[in-house]
C-alpha cells in the first residue's frame, strides 16, 4: 500500500498521546497484578474477587500438559482433561455436555506443542506468562503494521494502547486466548504480500492453520486473488504441522478425523450452552432464533455462503487495494466460522490503523462508535445475542465505504 505522505500528519500531539497511552497501559498492568495476587492469596486456583481469572488458559494448559506427560493421544479425552483441570476450575464451568470442571482443548494437536513451555510452569505462572506473550504479540503486530500505515509512524505506543482497549482484544489478551496470535499472522502475511513476497506470506498463512477456519479462508482467497505462489510457502508448513500432530497423537495418522469429531461435538454443545458467546453467522442466528430453528439454519448458512461469495468477488474482481482486502477478510473470516467466540471479533481491529492512516481525524467518529459497540459485549446475556456480531459488520462496512470513495491509499497495491 502506498504511503499516504512522506511524513506523519501533525493532526495529533504525539507526546501527549504517548503519555496517555503509557498511563493507560500502566493502569492495566497494575490492575492485572492485583488480580493475580488476589488469586494467588485465595489459594483456590485462579479464583479471585472478580470470578475465575483467565480460566480459558485451562484448556491450553491441559492439552500441553498431556503432551508433556507423553499422553498426547488423550488430548481429546474429556476425562483426562477434567482430571488435570480439577484443581483450577473446581466444577465452576460446564462447557460441554454439562460436564463440570471441563474446558476442552479444541485445537489441532500441534498447538499443544506450542503451549508446552508455558505448561512447564506452575498453572498460575503459566497463565501470567501467556498473557505477557500475547501482549508481546500485539506489540509485534503493531510494529509490523508501521510500513503499511505510514501516517501512524509516530504513534505506535498510542496505537498499541488503542487496540488493546477494544473489548474483544482486551479480553483475549487477559483471558489468555490467542486471537492476537491470529492477528499477528494476518499482519505478517499482509506485510509480505504488500512487498511481493508471496511465498513468505504463504508460510504465515500456513501457520494460521492452528485455527483452520482462518488459515484456509485467507489461503483460498489469496489464490483466488491471483497470488497462487502463497501455496509454495503454505503447503510445506501444513505438511510439517500434520506430521507434528501425528507424533503428538502417538503417530495417529488419522488425527484430523478425531479432531473434527471433537470440534463438532464442542460446536453443538456451545450452541446450546454458550450461544450468546458466538459472533459467527450460524451461531448468531442460532442464539437469536434457537439452535434447533430451521430458519436460523437457513439464515445462518445462507448468509455465510453469501459472505463467502462476496469475499471471492472482492479478491478476484473487486479491484480494491490489499489493505481493503485483508481488513475486510479479517472481519469476514470471523463471521464465516459457524461458532466464532466473541474474542475473535478482535481480528476486526485492523480497521483502526487502516482508517486512521487513510482518513486521519475524519476516522475518529466512526472508530469511537465502533469502540463503544465493542464494549456492549457484556450485555450479551441480557440481549440473548452477542452484539460483537454488529461490531464485525460495522468494521467491514467502514472499510468498504472508505475503499469505494476513491481514496488512492486504499486502492494502490501490488496485483
Amino acid at each position: 500500500m502506498a504511503p499516504a505522505k512522506d511524513r506523519p500528519d501533525p493532526w495529533l500531539d504525539r507526546r501527549r498521546l504517548t503519555l496517555l497511552a503509557v498511563a493507560a497501559i500502566s493502569g492495566l498492568v497494575i490492575g492485572f497484578a492485583i488480580a493475580v495476587l488476589a488469586a494467588v492469596l485465595s489459594g483456590d486456583g485462579l479464583q479471585t474477587f472478580g470470578g475465575t481469572l483467565g480460566s480459558d488458559y485451562a484448556g491450553f494448559y491441559a492439552g500441553a500438559k498431556l503432551f508433556l506427560q507423553g499422553r498426547g493421544a488423550e488430548i481429546y479425552d474429556w476425562d483426562a482433561i477434567r482430571a488435570l483441570q480439577a484443581p483450577y476450575l473446581s466444577g465452576r464451568l460446564a462447557t460441554v455436555g454439562g460436564a463440570p470442571g471441563l474446558l476442552p482443548f479444541p485445537y489441532p494437536p500441534f498447538v499443544a506443542v506450542l503451549y508446552a513451555p508455558l505448561a512447564m510452569l506452575p498453572f498460575t505462572a503459566g497463565y501470567v506468562a501467556c498473557v505477557m506473550v500475547m501482549a508481546g504479540m500485539l506489540v509485534a503486530a503493531v510494529g509490523l503494521m508501521m510500513p503499511l500505515v505510514p501516517r501512524l509512524g509516530d504513534y505506535q505506543v498510542a496505537l498499541f494502547a488503542g487496540l488493546l482497549a477494544f473489548y474483544p482484544v482486551l479480553l483475549s489478551v487477559f483471558g489468555a486466548q490467542n486471537t492476537v496470535l491470529t492477528l499477528l499472522l494476518v499482519v505478517a502475511a499482509w506485510r509480505a504480500l504488500d512487498s511481493g513476497a508471496d511465498i513468505v506470506a504463504g508460510v504465515f498463512l500456513g501457520l494460521m492453520l492452528f485455527k483452520p477456519q482462518y488459515g484456509l479462508t485467507f489461503l483460498g482467497l489469496a489464490v483466488i486473488g491471483h497470488r497462487p505462489r502463497v501455496l509454495i510457502g503454505a503447503v510445506p508448513v501444513a505438511i510439517g504441522l500434520y506430521l507434528v500432530s501425528a507424533a503428538v497423537m502417538d503417530w495417529g495418522w488419522g488425527w484430523p478425523a478425531d479432531w473434527a469429531r471433537h470440534a463438532t461435538v464442542m460446536h453443538a454443545a456451545a450452541l446450546t450452552t454458550q450461544a450468546t458467546n458466538s459472533v459467527g453467522m450460524v451461531g448468531f442466528f442460532g442464539a437469536l432464533l434457537g439452535p434447533g430453528s430451521t430458519l436460523a439454519q437457513i439464515l445462518g448458512w445462507g448468509l455465510t455462503a453469501g459472505l463467502g461469495l462476496g469475499l471471492v468477488w472482492l479478491w478476484r474482481w473487486g479491484g480494491g487495494g490489499l489493505a481493503e482486502r485483508m481488513t475486510i477478510t479479517a472481519a469476514g473470516a470471523a463471521l464465516l466460522s459457524p461458532n466464532t467466540n466473541f474474542y475473535d471479533a478482535g481480528l476486526a481491529v485492523l480497521v483502526v490503523p487502516v482508517l486512521l492512516n487513510v482518513a486521519g481525524p475524519r476516522a475518529f467518529a466512526p472508530l469511537l462508535a465502533l469502540f463503544v459497540l465493542g464494549w456492549t459485549e457484556p450485555l450479551s446475556g441480557i440481549l440473548g445475542v452477542n452484539p460483537l456480531f454488529g461490531f464485525l459488520l460495522m468494521a467491514g462496512g467502514l472499510v468498504i465505504w472508505l475503499g469505494r470513495t476513491g481514496t488512492p491509499e486504499m486502492l494502490d497495491t501490488r496485483q
